[in-house]
């Protein structure tokens, strides 16, 4: 069994893939249906992955750009 080395290879990519897939993703912001924030109200959908939005809680929420961060009054 010369070739050992390639049998290992093959078998710790199989179980690092298995791996990879079998742990779930972050909660993250999937779609928000503003293209462009301007001053004033601004209404809009948003869309998550892997999160629970509860309406008995208000939720915080908050966005950020690269130069601006606006705060949510309601929700």
């Amino acid at each position: 069994m010369r070739h050992w080395w390639k049998l290992l290879g093959a078998v710790l990519v199989v179980g690092a893939s298995i791996t990879a897939l079998r742990v779930p993703l972050a909660p993250a912001l999937v779609h928000s249906s503003a293209d462009r924030l301007a001053p004033g109200e601004q209404a809009f959908r948003i869309t998550g992955y892997n999160t629970h939005f509860d309406q008995r809680v208000r939720p915080y929420v908050w966005l950020a750009t690269d130069d601006a961060k606006f705060c949510a009054t309601t929700v």
